[in-house]
């Protein structure tokens, strides 16, 4: 009874001894490492909105990481930004062709240089028409380069003028530009390469020669042309310089005269011869001056029809305005004459046969005048 006593105390003894060790399993741990509630230099407070991990710097002192370029505008795309360049443009003109009056369009062949305070790539274009032909010559394809020269063939739109008819005169222009970097270029005009070849001809036209340059230099036989630099908006608000080069075109006087006054005077000669017969030869007289009108309306028809759709009153047609009233103030006379005649009135035919005699003569001179001084 004894040593099963002695057991029992025994393992009461083994239990008491090892119940300290499994509280301490099942106790929570207090190691400040572990403890929410402890301030933590390494870990921030569980209940701090700025919580950061362990190790992670402030946002504030990180640096910002770099954002990504926004898209590009179509000038930046197309003409990225550089050094001002300054670009000096000639042109020497060759050959003009298929001048169209009724469009003011024409055909050229010429001569481009372009020199560049530094070295760079230019690409010519026709800024008032079209380009028919590749550019040809030196550096084209071939890089950067101080001095360009290129052979251009192009089609240009013109602007015509016939208000002066048959004594028009016309300015052709030729507008090159560079749209290599437009926007950043500044263009001046070469003189010493501008020009226009004296073999350059215009049927129908005399090619004025412009004074006031005509001694700056070059071949005595060149035509020089007018020139400056525009500028023009490309439609989007930025700015490009166009090198303009300009020829005067002058309608040839002595052929005008031939074809478009001569036949005239010769009508009007006709009806003049009419004003010296008397009033017996009314009858005469009458029939010259009304079969004398058909013609003539006839011939100011021929004369402009050839010119383009749309165009004003000319010169020309101011005068047979003028003489289309001369005609009918001949006219009036003549019937009034023919009832004088026909009452047998013979005195104030006589009256009228003198005023009209001075009368439809003097009224075609101020009124021709008028419209040459151009007061009409």
């Amino acid at each position: 009874m004894r040593h099963v006593f002695a057991v029992i105390c025994a393992c009461l003894a083994l239990c008491w001894a090892s119940a300290p060790a499994l509280a301490q399993d099942h106790e929570p741990d207090h190691n400040p490492a572990h403890d929410p509630t402890q301030h933590n230099p390494v870990a921030p407070p569980a209940h701090d909105p700025n919580a950061q991990v362990p190790g992670a710097k402030d946002k504030k002192d990180a640096p910002a990481e770099p954002s990504a370029p926004g898209p590009l505008s179509a000038d930046e795309e197309e003409f990225p930004e550089h050094e001002p360049l300054t670009m000096k443009v000639g042109l020497i003109l060759e050959h003009i062709a298929k001048f169209d009056v009724s469009t003011g369009s024409f055909t050229i062949e010429a001569e481009v240089t372009v020199t560049c305070d530094k070295p760079c790539d230019p690409a010519i274009t026709l800024a008032n028409g079209r380009l028919t032909g590749k550019l040809e010559g030196q550096n084209k394809g071939k890089g950067k380069a101080l001095v360009h020269k290129w052979k251009m063939k192009g089609e240009v739109d013109g602007f015509i003028d016939f208000s002066e008819f048959p004594f028009d005169s016309h300015v052709l222009e030729i507008e090159v530009a560079n749209k290599s970097d437009p926007v950043h270029t500044t263009v001046a005009i070469d003189h010493e390469h501008t020009h226009a070849a004296k073999r350059v001809k215009v049927p129908g036209y005399e090619i004025m020669v412009n004074a006031e340059v005509a001694g700056e230099g070059g071949k005595p036989d060149d035509i020089y042309m007018d020139t400056a630099v525009v500028p023009e908006d490309d439609g989007d608000g930025q700015i490009e310089q166009h090198a303009v080069f300009a020829i005067h075109l002058e309608k040839a006087k002595l052929p005008a005269v031939v074809k478009s006054i001569v036949p005239l005077v010769a009508m009007l000669f006709g009806v003049g011869i009419g004003l010296l017969l008397r009033p017996k030869s009314i009858g005469t007289r009458f029939g010259a001056a009304a079969g004398g009108l058909v013609p003539l309306v006839t011939f100011h028809v021929a004369q402009v029809i050839t010119l383009p759709q749309g165009t004003g009153l000319t010169r020309f047609d101011k005068f047979m305005v003028m003489t289309y009233i001369v005609y009918l103030v001949h006219h009036c006379f003549n019937v009034a004459i023919l009832r004088s005649e026909e009452v047998k009135n013979e005195n104030r035919s006589q009256k009228l046969y003198l005023v009209s005699a001075g009368l439809v003569p003097g009224l075609a001179l101020v009124l021709w005048l008028l419209v040459f001084l151009k007061f009409i």
